[in-house]
């Protein structure tokens, strides 16, 4: 059964989240240094698991 509980964040919670512009999450994301998202329609969103997922993932690149 799917998460039906899963948060998606729009490119504005994502700039707030991370202090960066929002144009800076596509460039990440084209260059293959942030989780793509997914499309809904025209928005575009980042399920919070990804986001946490690559978050954990820059913290143990830091701390190796």
């Amino acid at each position: 059964m799917a998460n039906n509980t899963e948060r998606f964040l729009c490119v504005s919670e994502l700039a707030a989240r991370y202090g960066l512009s929002r144009g800076a999450f596509y460039k990440m994301a084209r260059r293959g240094d942030f989780p793509a998202g997914v499309h809904f329609g025209r928005a575009h969103r980042w399920p919070l698991s990804q986001l946490q997922a690559w978050e954990a993932a820059r913290v143990a690149e830091a701390t190796a």
